[in-house]
């Protein structure tokens, strides 16, 4: 697949080439690597047998629903067993190995979160790591269609690069930055190296520092984490690192240090925080531009926004949450249930667009991930759905970016001691200032009547009904304005009624046949035997002068129903329709206007 693709934007070279051996390899070699620092013990990597884990087939990961390939990637990769069965080996800072050897693969490493995940993306990319928790760590995730690596991110957060809406690659849209899985290992093997990254057996536990040292020490001196690492850097490096490392005597010293340094093992912190909201100076303007491809979707904000301006204004969430709800899209589909069928009356491709958009929601901010969130906090989110062309909703949602994770800093507040025995407890409260970037969304669109409703294309064609509304939600407020339409919704819920055949009342696809051969109706014919005229103008004045009418109304979009007193007469010859006909002539078209020849008197 990524042979046929397009450079990719986010490679320096704009390609990449998928090798499972490769794959296996460089992760075989990383973890070797790993076993050579005071960390992880080499019998603690587990290879598969010739043959592949046993337990990993996909009739045992149903819940993962996986291609073949990374099924059979996954049989044969190494794997990194918890220490002695206490914490699991972090591979980078905050982020583990995924084990998916485990004997029980529906409990792989007790993830829940691994499972939603997985469905965010496609079936032939894997998940490799999962994070310590939702603010720190990596989900790193493997694409085997090029052999790359993405840090997985949520809807709507920013990425430098983004691909094409047709192109497989474009759920990274959503993620972080992508890279080939080698240069990644190569830039986290560099980083143990450096000692930048540190990392060792701590009693039943294991330790990773990771640490920029300042140019210049604040005061002079270093402080007190400063001089740790430094320490740390200093053990390491005694005992030959890097060229003639004694490990296992490193290990040893290091365990010693941690024992013989650390009187905070007889103290204990407990921290109480206060969530405090900040918001960004200035919102950030999106402009969604209503003239080009997003026009339903402008109207859509734009009538929002008119009827309710609050929110005008929208709020980025604290964190990415791990999962991504979409309320107002749950209860349109209970107002009108796909099962019902009337979709089908739909020509294209249509989608629910929200607003505001879901990842700007108060159940979407990640705060109920924070520590010191209240669980009582009040549920106050507002949302409106139009449904709208597919391409109409794409492009709007190109104008939502957010960063991956608000800005936030701490402030110390009160602290007090308490000492019982030989423990020191210390109760201090601080205070988490989150600074939240805000959207002022303007929206840019033509004068439309009832916000452009009228035109849209998403909504069934009934002749002389008011369907409207099909694309709202049942609350929405624009029904009180329309009562008749809002008379019409409980329809949506049965099987659709009263659509004409648009393939029979095209004219351009109308033929006849004689059983031996078939043709198109000329002109003559049509007007002659099916009382249909073709108009050479949009508004037929020609055609109307003629027949002696000074107007009449033309729906450019759906054919009137014949009047009662329209009479068509036929000849021997059946009128058919061409197989899977629509009409496809637009407004101003010669084509698309046509009307009943009226009864001669």
């Amino acid at each position: 697949m990524a042979s046929r693709l397009p450079a990719d934007p986010r490679l320096h070279d704009g390609t990449s080439t998928y090798d499972r051996n490769q794959i296996i390899h460089l992760l075989t070699t990383y973890y070797q690597f790993l076993s050579t620092l005071p960390l992880i013990e080499a019998h603690d990597i587990v290879y598969p047998p010739p043959t592949g884990w046993i337990n990993l087939a996909n009739s045992a990961l149903p819940f993962l629903r996986k291609s073949d390939e990374v099924i059979t990637l996954l049989q044969h990769l190494p794997y990194i067993r918890k220490n002695r069965g206490e914490a699991p080996y972090p591979i980078s800072p905050d982020t583990f190995c995924l084990d998916y050897s485990s004997e029980d693969p529906k409990k792989v490493n007790s993830h829940q979160a691994l499972i939603s995940v997985t469905k965010s993306i496609p079936e032939w990319v894997v998940p490799l790591t999962y994070p310590e928790d939702s603010n720190a760590g990596v989900w790193w995730v493997l694409d085997t269609s090029d052999g790359t690596v993405t840090d997985w991110g949520r809807h709507g957060f920013e990425s430098d690069y983004d691909y094409a809406e047709d192109d497989p690659r474009s759920w990274r849209n959503e993620c972080d930055r992508t890279l080939r899985l080698e240069e990644l290992l190569e830039e986290w093997k560099e980083k143990f190296e450096s000692l930048e990254w540190i990392a060792f057996w701590r009693r039943g536990w294991i330790s990773m520092w990771y640490w920029n040292p300042p140019k210049t020490w604040e005061n002079g001196e270093p402080s007190k984490a400063d001089r740790e690492c430094l320490e740390m850097q200093k053990i390491i490096r005694d005992h030959g690192w890097p060229d003639n490392f004694k490990r296992n005597e490193c290990k040893q010293a290091l365990l010693e240090w941690e024992k013989d340094d650390r009187p905070c093992r007889k103290k204990r912190v407990v921290t109480t925080t206060n969530i405090v909201d900040g918001y960004s100076a200035r919102p950030s303007v999106a402009r969604c531009d209503g003239f080009g491809n997003a026009k339903q979707a402008c109207l859509h904000y734009s009538s929002v926004i008119n009827a309710n301006p609050g929110l005008g204004t929208i709020t980025c969430p604290y964190t990415r949450p791990p999962s991504t709800s979409r309320p107002a899209v749950a209860e349109y589909d209970v107002d009108r249930p796909r099962s019902s069928g009337w979709t089908e009356k739909i020509l294209g491709d249509c989608q629910r667009d929200e607003y505001p958009p879901a990842l700007c929601l108060q159940t979407n901010d990640g705060y109920k991930m924070l520590d010191g969130h209240n669980p009582a906090r009040v549920n106050t989110d507002v949302q409106y759905i139009r449904l709208i062309a597919g391409s109409d909703n794409g492009a709007a949602g190109q104008i939502w970016k957010c960063p991956k994770g608000a800005e936030h800093h701490d402030v110390e507040g009160d602290s007090h001691e308490e000492i019982k025995g030989r423990i020191k407890t210390i109760w201090q409260s601080v205070s988490a200032v989150y600074t939240r970037k805000l959207i002022q969304v303007v929206p840019n669109v033509p004068a439309a009547v009832d916000a452009g409703l009228g035109d849209n294309k998403c909504q069934p064609k009934r002749p002389n009904i008011d369907d409207r509304g099909y694309a709202l939600l049942n609350r929405d407020p624009w029904f009180l304005a329309n009562p008749m339409a809002a008379a019409l919704t409980p329809q949506y819920l049965e099987a659709p009624t009263g659509f004409d055949k648009r393939d029979l009342l095209d004219p351009n696809e109308i033929a006849i046949s004689d059983g031996n051969s078939s043709r198109y109706l000329t002109d003559e014919e049509l007007q002659r035997d099916f009382g249909i005229i073709k108009c050479t103008g949009k508004d037929c004045t020609e055609e109307l002068a003629e027949l002696g009418i000074e107007s009449i109304i033309v729906d450019y979009k759906t054919p009137p129903s014949s009047p009662a007193t329209a009479v068509a007469t036929s000849t021997t010859l059946s009128a058919v329709a061409t197989e899977d006909a629509q009409s496809s002539a637009g407004p101003g078209s010669a084509t698309s206007a046509f009307f009943p020849r009226p009864t001669q008197k």
